[in-house]
């Protein structure tokens, strides 16, 4: 049952035992079958029957209690739903709330370590977290939270330790297998991220991020073909970034899966990152896409992270289009970068000036038309 459902049950049992009694006076229920008291036999003295009431099972502490304990409850559930489906402004009456139903319990500080780390006060936030978990070791949630912010500070065998901590209270949680995984990969511990990675997707096989780290670790460990099949279903379950197609693309290559590295190329016909302009413009290069290849190459040229290697692709890539290169070298040069370039597309031009012209029987005929007979 739900944490939701549990105070709803237990509110209901609360409330109807706390309505037997009406300014301080008992009301007594009808007797049940089995608490019916024995009848005397004909022999004895009749005694007078006494009916069960209320007090007899709680006392008023008792209710009180029980009625926190649902009301805690209550907030906390409010709380996690306002965090996980994206509805933070609900979380700071809440917590209010909470910090005045329980203002020492481990909620209470789990759920401020939240608010602090909402605020960018990491700080504040992984001591919150700290002390919620002290007072609560079985609070996986707390010792997640301890990770993420652990690895945000970079202090990656700390955060293992915060994400095993969580994976032992939580099993079968897809988030904390596939932090505990991600951990692992940054720390190179590749074979041990892979088994974490796999228990992820085993918890919630369309976890299109768990997917992506898998594939990585493949590609890392060799094996190219399943890390693209991988990354593919990363794809398949929404895996949408030009990082991620960039990945994609080498592991297609390295694979030798030529088609799917045209399609990941394809995808970041947008991009405006430059290693995925140059890689892809490499791409389209080898399959002889030049015109493609000349305007990815063009958007590159312009930023700052552009090589001489870059500019020498962009010369390769203009001549193999038949535009004239000297176009762009003016156009996106000066000095002395201007008048290496030239040079260079000089001898680029004597290069593939006797590149040999290739012909197809269908695509490019070497067969002409025979000359129109005189009128």
């Amino acid at each position: 049952m739900s944490i939701v459902g549990d105070a709803s049950a237990l509110g209901a049992e609360t409330i109807g035992a706390a309505a037997n009694q009406i300014d301080g006076t008992e009301r007594r229920e009808a007797p049940s079958e089995q608490l019916k008291p024995a009848r005397p036999s004909r022999t004895t003295t009749s005694l007078p029957t006494t009916t069960p009431g209320v007090s007899d099972f709680f006392d008023l502490d008792e209710l009180r209690r029980a009625r926190l304990r649902v009301d805690i409850r209550q907030v906390v559930a409010e709380l996690v739903a306002a965090y996980k489906y994206g509805y933070p402004g609900r979380a700071p009456p809440l917590l209010r709330r909470l910090q005045e139903l329980a203002p020492d319990s481990a909620e209470a500080d789990y759920f401020t370590a939240l608010q602090q780390y909402d605020r960018g006060r990491r700080a504040e936030a992984l001591i919150l977290a700290q002390r919620a978990a002290a007072k609560s070791p079985r609070m996986s949630r707390a010792n997640s939270l301890i990770g993420l912010l652990l690895m945000d500070a970079q202090r990656y065998e700390e955060a293992t330790i915060a994400f095993r901590a969580a994976v032992e209270q939580s099993p079968y949680n897809a988030n904390y297998l596939y932090n505990l995984a991600n951990a692992l990969h940054t720390l190179g511990r590749s074979s041990e991220a892979l088994t974490a990675a796999d228990r992820a997707i085993a918890a919630r096989s369309n976890f299109a991020e768990a997917l992506y780290l898998r594939g990585l670790l493949l590609l890392n460990m060799g094996e190219a073909l399943a890390a693209l099949q991988s990354l593919k279903r990363a794809e398949h379950f929404g895996m949408r970034s030009d990082g991620f197609y960039l990945d994609l693309l080498l592991a297609a290559e390295r694979a030798e899966q030529q088609e799917d590295a045209i399609a990941a190329a394809r995808q970041l016909q947008s991009t405006r990152d430059p290693h995925a302009l140059r890689e892809t413009a490499r791409v389209h290069l080898h399959f002889g896409e030049s015109q493609i290849a000349l305007r990815r190459l063009e958007r590159l040229v312009q930023l700052k992270e552009a090589t001489e290697g870059d500019f020498e692709m962009l010369l390769r890539a203009a001549i193999l289009s038949d535009a004239n290169p000297t176009v762009y070298i003016m156009r996106y040069t000066s000095g002395e970068r201007r008048a290496a370039l030239l040079l260079k597309a000089r001898e680029l031009e004597q290069q593939l000036a006797n590149r040999p012209a290739a012909r197809d029987s269908v695509v490019r005929s070497p067969y002409r038309p025979p000359p129109a007979m005189p009128q």
